[in-house]
């Protein structure tokens, strides 16, 4: 029996799969498929669809994504808890599942489409420099707050990154990637520390706390996902993570050991005479000691040299970097923070107008060609790498 300090929405071990209802292929004829436009994890592909049911004045836009349960069997269980989690976790922030099911051998979740995509999709698209400062306070402002209940409901999520924050065009912030997410309560009582490791942790090394990487008997709590926040920070102002390049041992030794991972301004970034650049090396956390090609790292920091960041964005995310998670304030704190507070609660036009220009997925949806079905396994060659230019959920 869970003790009074068990949160609302805690799972028991074992009980997702054995609770978490999946729907039959017959939910299919509900939904009308009109392109793809996007692909997620490791096999998974993302459909833009529409209800059949719905009138020509609402005609909402939906995203389908589509597992070919054959090719990552493994990862079951987490499509399972991640779906459990979508659905019983309720807030404003966190992607939400409306329904999911198995067709053959894929399962299909469908949530609300987010018509601007990813962080990161906007950063390879319009923004390869980094968001203007006011953008990315309304954006972690919005993450912040998902943290908040998250960490309230005793989850750390574990993957917050670019790539997991969804923007649509009406401003609402997105938290997505719940599938690492992992509870802190056991048999009914909150731990102060917990010592899993992710299983797809070397896809985020660069964002991962440093506690995370060491495995060590100290452990970590809550507060790993404030670091990871602030590296999120980092990407979302210099157009690239941190330690993005660097083979995991040396990673590993740069957080420990190495400057904290910083935001690129005239402030930070030494002038052209002064930079150090060894070409063929990977990217650094920031001092500029080598770099590669494919981060366009000279426009990057010519871009930077250019700009001025306020000296609370400066402040908020070293806080956020702090190697020591007791010095990391915790998510409700940084709320009150006077880069958080510099968007009001409500006040999104402010921010918003900066993306009013970029197209979102579904502007043109309603000039495709006839809708088609979702296709069958062996049709999904059909989805060329060409078409998959949006990744949501990496």
């Amino acid at each position: 029996m869970a003790t009074s300090d068990q949160p609302d929405g805690w799972i028991q071990e074992g009980e997702i799969a054995k609770n978490e209802p999946v729907g039959e292929a017959g939910q299919l004829d509900a939904y009308n498929i009109i392109k793809s436009f996007g692909q997620c994890f490791d096999s998974g592909i993302v459909l833009l669809a529409t209800k059949k049911s719905s009138q020509k004045a609402d005609c909402s836009f939906f995203a389908v994504r589509k597992y070919n349960l054959e090719d990552c069997q493994k990862e079951i269980c987490r499509f399972l808890k991640e779906i459990w989690l979508m659905r019983n976790l309720n807030h404003e922030n966190l992607l939400a599942c409306i329904d999911s099911f198995v067709i053959r051998h894929s399962l299909c979740i469908v949530t609300p489409l987010v018509d601007y995509g990813s962080a990161l999709d906007l950063i390879q698209t319009h923004f390869i420099n980094g968001f203007p400062e006011i953008v990315i306070a309304g954006i972690l402002r919005d993450v912040l707050q998902a943290l908040v209940y998250l960490h309230s409901k005793g989850y750390i999520h574990r993957s917050v990154k670019a790539s997991h924050i969804l923007i649509s065009s009406k401003g609402q912030v997105l938290l997505t990637g719940l599938r690492d997410a992992y509870c802190i309560v056991e048999k009914g009582r909150w731990q102060t520390a917990v010592f899993d490791y992710p299983i797809d942790a070397e896809q985020n090394f660069c964002w991962l706390s440093p506690e995370v990487l060491q495995q060590n008997l100290r452990g970590y709590c809550e507060k790993s996902d404030i670091y990871s926040l602030g590296i999120t920070a980092c990407e979302l102002a210099n157009g690239i993570a941190p330690f993005v390049d660097l083979p995991s041992t040396q990673l590993l030794i740069n957080k420990l050991n190495g400057p904290p991972p910083q935001i690129w301004d005239c402030t930070t970034v030494p002038p052209p005479e002064h930079r150090i650049i060894l070409p063929n090396q990977p990217a650094d956390s920031g001092v500029f000691d080598g770099v590669t090609a494919c981060s366009n790292i000279d426009a990057r920091l010519e871009a930077a040299y250019q700009r001025t960041f306020s000296r609370s964005f400066h402040r908020f995310t070293m806080l956020c970097v702090q190697l020591d998670p007791g010095l990391r304030p915790g998510s409700t704190q940084l709320l009150k923070h006077p880069f958080i507070q510099s968007i009001r609660k409500g006040s999104i036009a402010n921010w918003l107008e900066c993306l009013t220009c970029i197209p979102t997925i579904g502007k043109n949806a309603e000039l495709e060609s006839a809708a088609y079905s979702i296709p069958d396994d062996e049709d999904d060659q059909r989805f060329s790498e060409d078409s998959m230019t949006w990744d949501f959920y990496d």
